[in-house]
């Protein structure tokens, strides 16, 4: 492996390896300061001040180059953070992130040529001791065991992620992840890493919030080696706060660069319309056809690709509806879609991306506010519904983005009734009366109608201080945010009540609708009973791919019996202003009970909008509908994803042959299963039917293509399950409970096949069973413990106990109950040695949680002699399933046991009714005292590090047993 560290005046070299071309100077300025500094010199300023089109994604780049700069420092002294959290507001561009950043990732791990990124790579693996130089994540919706982005924390990892999934997860409360994994997300959101966020609508109450943790971090009686780790916060934007010091700004070398100073030169002269007939009841049909009216005049023989962003969902809907009459090529993007669907309508405008060769076609894309910000779409004309100065700002980066001499034309129309700051429909719900201030002072610049939203020429016109102010939106101030807040966020298990809402430290008070997932599967029927359709779910868990995110206040009313619910109001910016008096659209029809997903064991049925938590999934019957009130849902776009989506996420081939999804896929393969999706038992099973399935896998396999020619890509992924399932002589055949069988494949696809990657957020590989000698689990843990807080830079004594807790984490697992459990049932089979963990565990566990057992016999044991803090590893062992922050779990003992065992060459014994879960036990008392001694978010990255370590060697055990059993 290449021992060279690069060199900070290197970037240059290492950018143009990657893309082709250099750096625009801002970014050679920036990537050379963040390389070069320390935990005591400057590192990322407070602000990026760059307009769009200047490159600013490019900052995950400089931040992986400076962290393999500064490999070769001590942890103690790198101010070059492991996690890169890229803080998005809008749905898309967490997309199109995410591809920038897995783009770099692919290169680096597939350098195999000496040069600059092969030295990069090899510094980046020298950190973490992984094969892999860099891992990527979007972490766009909360999702049952959302956890992969925090499977090490050594790893280098860029994750691209929203306010509210990243903002939740720092404040313990991360939106859809189990409580259990809590604090783990809160500790490595907090330590170690670098957020950049992007021109977030509510950047103000977000940085207070960041500021806040930044300034708690500290508080704590032995913060040396956690608290010390780096910790950075900068925001991206064009017009940032004015009481921001430290900022990069374009500097004269950019606008005399030859890419960057054209696009920041280029004039984009736009129209100022009035859409008379848009007010009162009929402003929203007004509006969308004097929007569609003017999108249709742009075109000419220069101006073919004609982008259209409005301020409402329903809004595009009506353009995009009012478009398709007038026009052939008209496309819908929204971030109410699933990610699938939006990936598939992305990829169709390729053509339309900075520098790629324009097709010869008029076109027309409808979209919302989710192409504001960072999207990579060059437009030739452009209609925007009137916004703030600061969205309109954005909008108009869309246009002419690459600065093509061409004669770039827009229009901005706004509704009659909101042109009088001082009227009644003036505050905008999205903009307030920033919108209609914008429109009149656009007015007193105006020449002929018409004003220049060019970088250059906007630049000399624009305001400053309080009128700039009245021009932008304006987020509210976060509250205060107390100690005592962040005493009761640390409270994971159980979560006190009552529990402050985090929403309003992430988006100011009335701010943040929370919003649940929802995803829609055809094997499901309105009726079915609970226990029916959890087992359905479970046999392919729902993805974050095959989910869109809907307000839980429409999801509620939709719920209540509603067959129109959508709110006019409904923006696309994550954190709008919530509505009042949701309920007040009480029900009109029949109520819809639907599958609240939150795993096997504590999925339920729900009716009722008191029944939803942000982050929820909710899984609909398709026959129930639901997506055009929620979102859109292209119109040949099947209603089910779940294959794909699991193909995709986990890198696992599944396949529910079912009569209703075999009926949705490409005549091929409905051809071939419609008769197999009939059978119904594994009983039931021959020769002959294993063989016809054989032969109907191998023939779809074998087809060159699946589908015509427009809808191959679309069908891909069902030829990749279908071709990997039939060369899996592992594979597992099981009966649908709907009707049908269900094929899971027991192997990881390969990574071209999994367009989302490998390493995704829905990977299960740590929690995995395999039959595992509880002293050989114990001594890998206690060896991944050391490797990770050697590697994390903890002091010497801290290591310590955390290896030593590893160590000893899991003796309570001598409980002759748990071996029972892992013997599947059978007492004959029970015998040494003791096992960690098996394949034969016989329906549910019950009986004394086996972490609090382990701390009884630790206490016995006198193995708390070599401990610097007896506290810290009995805490560490007690809480490593999630609980005792700060309360044991109450559990019903049955008839307790003595047990006596040799476990690492150590008699240890305890009672089996450890008393733990008593209030004057001493484990609150002990959660508190190690929160003040080591921080809130220290404590939670101590237990990350010790629980990390323990995924880390189940992960290990796993992949060992595999690789035995592939030999074979």
């Amino acid at each position: 492996m290449n021992s060279i560290t690069p060199r900070p005046v290197q970037f240059g070299e290492f950018f143009d390896a990657l893309y082709g071309y250099g750096p625009f100077p801002w970014q050679a300025e920036l990537a050379r300061r963040v390389a070069e500094a320390s935990p005591d010199a400057p590192c990322w300023p407070d602000a990026l001040a760059l307009p769009t089109a200047a490159g600013k994604t490019a900052c995950i780049d400089m931040a992986v180059f400076a962290l393999a700069c500064q490999s070769n420092r001590a942890p103690q002294e790198r101010a070059a953070p492991r996690r890169i959290f890229f803080v998005v507001d809008r749905r898309v561009i967490v997309d199109e992130t995410f591809e920038r950043a897995r783009n770099l990732a692919s290169k680096l791990r597939n350098a195999h040529d000496d040069g600059i990124v092969k030295t990069v790579a090899d510094r980046l693996r020298l950190l973490s001791g992984e094969e892999e130089p860099l891992a990527c994540f979007r972490l766009r919706g909360g999702m049952y065991r959302d956890d992969a982005w925090a499977r090490s924390p050594l790893q280098p990892t860029v994750v691209v992620t929203t306010v509210d999934q990243f903002g939740s997860r720092l404040l313990f409360r991360g939106y859809g992840s189990s409580a259990g994994m809590r604090p783990i997300h809160a500790g490595l959101a907090a330590n170690d890493c670098l957020i950049l966020l992007d021109e977030a609508h509510c950047a103000n109450p977000f940085r207070q919030m960041v500021d806040a943790v930044e300034r708690y971090r500290q508080w704590a009686e032995k913060s040396s080696g956690i608290g010390a780790t780096p910790f950075h916060f900068t925001l991206i934007s064009a017009t940032p706060p004015a009481d921001i010091e430290d900022s990069i700004t374009a500097k004269d070398e950019d606008r005399r660069h030859p890419v960057l100073g054209r696009r920041l030169n280029a004039s984009k002269p736009a129209k100022l319309v009035v859409a008379r007939s848009a007010r009162g009841d009929n402003a929203p049909e007004g509006l969308a056809r004097r929007i569609s009216d003017e999108a249709v005049k742009l075109v000419s023989d220069e101006r073919k690709a004609i982008g259209v962003i409005v301020n409402r969902v329903a809004t595009a809907k009506l353009v995009y509806e009012t478009l398709r009459k007038a026009a052939e090529d008209v496309t819908l993007l929204t971030g109410r879609m699933r990610a699938i669907d939006r990936d598939e309508v992305v990829h169709g405008l390729d053509s339309l991306k900075t520098g790629a060769e324009r097709e010869e076609r008029t076109r027309f894309i409808v979209s919302t506010q989710t192409l504001e910000v960072g999207a990579d779409l060059d437009f030739d004309g452009l209609v925007t519904e009137c916004a703030s100065l600061d969205a309109l700002r954005q909008r108009f980066g869309r246009l002419n983005r690459n600065g093509r001499p061409l004669e770039a034309r827009a229009t901005i129309v706004i509704r009659a009734d909101q042109t009088n700051p001082n009227s009644k429909t003036a505050d905008d719900p999205v903009y307030g009366t920033a919108l209609s201030e914008t429109w009149q002072w656009l007015n007193t610049k105006a020449i002929n109608d018409e004003v220049d939203f060019g970088y250059a020429a906007m630049e000399g016109i624009i305001p400053v201080g309080d009128e700039l102010g009245n021009l932008t939106q304006q987020a509210p101030d976060a509250p205060v945010m107390l100690p005592a807040h962040v005493d009761a966020w640390a409270q994971t298990s159980p979560r006190p009540t009552p529990d402050p809402d985090v929403s309003l430290f992430l988006r100011g008070p009335d701010r943040g609708a929370p919003e649940a997932q929802v995803c829609w599967r055809a094997d499901l029927q309105p009726g079915m009973p609970q226990d029916r359709q959890i087992e359905i779910v479970s046999l392919c868990p729902p993805a974050s791919s095959e989910c869109v995110s809907v307000p839980i206040h429409i999801l509620g009313s939709w719920l209540a019996g509603n067959l129109s619910v959508h709110n006019p109001d409904d923006s696309d910016i994550e954190g709008a202003k919530v509505p009042d008096a949701t309920e007040s659209l009480a029900s009109r029809g029949r109520r819809r009970q639907v599958l609240c997903w939150r795993g096997p064991d504590d999925s339920r049925l729900i009716a009722s909008r008191a029944d939803l938590r942000p982050g929820d999934t909710l899984v609909i019957p398709a026959e129930l509908g639901g997506w055009d009130t929620f979102g859109h849902k292209p119109a040949d776009s099947a209603a089910d994803l779940g294959d794909r989506a699991y193909l995709q996420s986990r890198a696992k081939a599944v396949l529910r042959i079912h009569p209703d999804l075999v009926k949705q896929w490409p005549e091929p393969a409905r051809a071939l299963f419609t008769k197999i999706s009939l059978q119904k038992e594994e009983s039931e099973d021959s020769d002959e039917d294993e063989n016809e399935l054989q032969q109907a896998l191998d023939a779809l396999a074998e087809l060159d293509e699946l589908a015509e020619p427009d809808a191959r890509r679309k069908w891909k992924w069902l030829k990749d399950a279908v071709s990997e399932l039939a060369k899996d002589r592992r594979r597992k055949k099981l009966a649908h409970p709907a009707g049908g069988i269900v094929l899971q494949g027991s192997r990881r696809i390969p990574e071209h096949m999994a367009s989302a990657g490998t390493l995704t957020s829905e990977d299960d590989s740590y929690s995995a069973t395999v039959r595992v000698p509880l002293d050989d689990h114990l001594e890998g843990v206690e060896r991944w413990a050391k490797r990770i807080g050697e590697g994390a830079g903890l002091p010497e004594s801290l290591a310590a106990d955390v290896a030593l807790s590893a160590r000893l984490h899991d003796v309570g697992k001598a409980d002759p109950r748990f071996q029972l459990w892992l013997h599947g049932g059978n007492p004959w089979a029970v015998g040494p040695p003791l096992l960690a963990k098996s394949d034969r565990t016989h329906a549910r566990n019950s009986g004394c949680r086996h972490e609090l057992l382990s701390v009884r016999m630790i206490e016995n044991s006198g193995l708390l002699e070599s401990a610097h803090d007896e506290d810290l590893v009995l805490h560490l062992v007690a809480s490593h399933h999630g609980h005792c922050r700060p309360f044991a779990p109450v559990v019903d003992n049955g008839n307790p046991v003595e047990v006596e065992e040799t476990i690492l060459g150590r008699r240890m014994s305890a009672c089996t009714d450890t008393k733990l879960e008593r209030l004057d036990s001493g484990v609150p008392e002990r959660f508190w005292r190690l929160v003040r001694r080591y921080g809130w978010w220290g404590l939670a990255y101590l237990e990350a590090l010790m629980r990390l370590a323990d995924h880390r060697r189940s992960a290990e055990e796993q992949q060992q047993i595999e690789a035995r059993e592939s030999a074979k």
